[in-house]
């Protein structure tokens, strides 16, 4: 479900973008020129010392990427992998394509679109898309909203169950928490925007403090895997046949 969704707003962005190819290098230059400049630098300042700045984008890049939440450690620990570090650097690439190349992507599509940032980002997005696209693209948007929600929902459940599993509390405790869940959901949906986003960060900042602690004290364990798999890498490149020859 992800990877056709993912194919289709990727493909949505493209048809924004490549007629306006010829704007994109003087946008992208406008984003670093507006994050350099003197004003913005002292902003960026000033934000860091209220840590406003460091929390909002801390927090909405965790919702970007799952980065240091443990979560993507429980799914990729069920994958069928020969190598630990290997399956770790499928991890770092899934968080390129979703930060670096799909975040570029919509801030390209609502730079293009001219519309002054003075509304919430998923509205500013769906007003860009139908600039571009027609009154289409806002439900095109919201299709693929739904189903990217959706896909994170049923992950997080399995997230959830696989560490309630761990902690062993039975059928009993497994569906009470698939009820919990349901019911979290269906209150997110009516609570106000503000409110589920305070909540979350502060879920978030609970899961990601076990989590960071076992990163330090595992680190010699990921350099001993990491040097691992690169000896193997080498050594089996060392024995591969030059085809030059």
């Amino acid at each position: 479900l992800v990877p056709l969704m993912g194919l289709i707003y990727l493909g949505g962005a493209l048809a924004v973008i490549l007629p306006s190819l010829d704007r994109v290098p003087g946008v992208l230059l406008l984003i670093v020129r507006d994050a350099l400049e003197p004003r913005a630098a002292a902003g960026g300042l000033l934000g860091t010392l209220t840590g406003k700045a460091v929390r909002i984008g801390v927090s909405r890049g965790v919702f970007t990427n799952e980065a240091g939440m443990g979560s993507a450690a429980i799914i990729h620990g069920a994958a069928d992998a020969s190598s630990p570090a290997g399956e770790g650097l499928w991890g770092i690439t899934e968080v390129f394509l979703d930060t670096i190349v799909m975040c570029t992507l919509t801030a390209l599509v609502v730079l293009l679109s001219g519309l002054p940032a003075d509304t919430d980002g998923a509205a500013l997005t769906v007003a860009a898309f139908s600039r571009f696209l027609g009154k289409g693209a806002a439900s095109f948007v919201a299709l693929s909203t739904f189903f990217f929600a959706f896909a994170s929902m049923l992950c997080w459940s399995c997230c959830g169950e696989a560490g309630l599993q761990y902690l062993s509390v039975g059928k009993r405790g497994i569906l009470c928490y698939r009820i919990l869940f349901s019911l979290s959901a269906a209150l997110g949906a009516v609570f106000r925007l503000e409110t589920v986003f305070r909540l979350s960060d502060l879920l978030n900042f609970l899961m990601a403090l076990p989590n960071l602690a076992a990163v330090v004290l595992l680190s010699g364990t990921i350099e001993r895997e990491t040097r691992r798999a690169s000896d193997k890498v080498h050594k089996n490149s060392s024995h591969m046949p030059d085809k030059r020859k």
